[in-house]
């Protein structure tokens, strides 16, 4: 999975130089496993008209659900 991250704003130091904000607050990601995403790509897959049939019954049938 990518995780989206804004990037720190870009100043301009005295000397002209620039640099990333040094005020820039850490970013946490978290792990996010491909079972917890299945779910929702699936609906998302109804909702665009695309037939995700065969995928949600090997999914269901390997327990998913």
């Amino acid at each position: 999975m990518i995780a989206m991250t804004r990037r720190p704003e870009q100043t301009e130091r005295p000397d002209g130089a620039s640099s990333a904000d040094e005020d820039a607050a850490p970013l946490r990601l978290s792990w996010v496993q491909p079972e917890d995403l299945v779910g929702h790509e699936l609906r998302q897959a109804d909702e665009d008209g695309r037939d995700a049939t065969a995928v949600r019954r090997r999914w269901q049938a390997a327990g998913g659900a």
